[in-house]
């Protein structure tokens, strides 16, 4: 096939997405619960995650692809807060972590969706989106231990070296106690309800999972982050429905 076909086809099929596939764009936010969580189990290792409530926004465009699939883009900004209790029993390695995290994070999804009802009325889709998360600020606050060598001179002016438990507190901005990136997956489900031709309202629940361990601490087993959201929000089609 010769050049000019091939740029023939794609502007052909580029034009056909154009009219025949509906697009939309939106807006949404909402509230959401947050946590850390382990992935394996170790019997000398003890924790124990709190969670917390907090915002997140974000906007999304999205085109249809077939008559009851759609794939788009999301961006969004949210807020994520828990606090990681952590204690390590192995000996001189022991080590004791209790410390709340207060995160901002940017997230990219590539959204896939597919409506599985739909009547005019309502439309009810589920949404499955791989994401990228970074995040853009953090401060971590808490207590905790460690066991610490220490060098002293004894009396006969040797040098020796001794275990102690060494206590400390933290209070930071950008902490180095998380990763920065977050990659993760989110499944949905959408309720949308039409308001008019072009602008529709819907609920919005999801499940946000990371799979990559965000946690930088030595010895730490890995950690995940993970949200459960509720949102509302609004569609706007570009294109008429029918």
């Amino acid at each position: 096939m010769s050049k000019n076909a091939i740029v023939l086809v794609i502007f052909l099929l580029g034009t056909n997405t154009i009219v025949f596939c509906q697009s939309e764009f939106g807006i949404k936010g909402g509230i959401n619960n947050s946590s850390f969580y382990s992935y394996f189990s170790k019997t000398d290792y003890e924790s124990d995650y709190k969670s917390f409530y907090n915002y997140t926004f974000s906007i999304f465009y999205k085109e249809q692809i077939k008559e009851t699939q759609f794939f788009g883009f999301e961006l969004e900004n949210k807020a994520l807060k828990s606090t990681m209790e952590l204690y390590y029993n192995a000996g001189h390695a022991s080590f004791y972590h209790n410390v709340t995290y207060d995160l901002n994070m940017i997230i990219f999804y590539f959204v896939y969706e597919k409506s599985l009802f739909s009547n005019g009325k309502i439309d009810f889709r589920i949404n499955i989106s791989p994401y990228l998360g970074y995040m853009i600020k953090s401060y971590a606050k808490g207590t905790g231990w460690n066991y610490e060598y220490v060098s002293d001179i004894d009396t006969n002016g040797n040098n020796i070296s001794y275990l102690i438990v060494k206590n400390w507190h933290k209070d930071e901005k950008n902490t180095n106690d998380l990763n920065k990136f977050n990659i993760g997956a989110r499944l949905g489900l959408n309720l949308i309800l039409p308001l008019s031709e072009r602008l529709s309202f819907f609920v919005n629940n999801t499940y946000c999972v990371g799979i990559n361990n965000i946690l930088k601490i030595e010895d730490a087993r890995y950690t995940g982050l993970r949200s459960i959201e509720l949102k509302i929000g609004l569609h706007y089609y570009f294109d008429d429905k029918t």
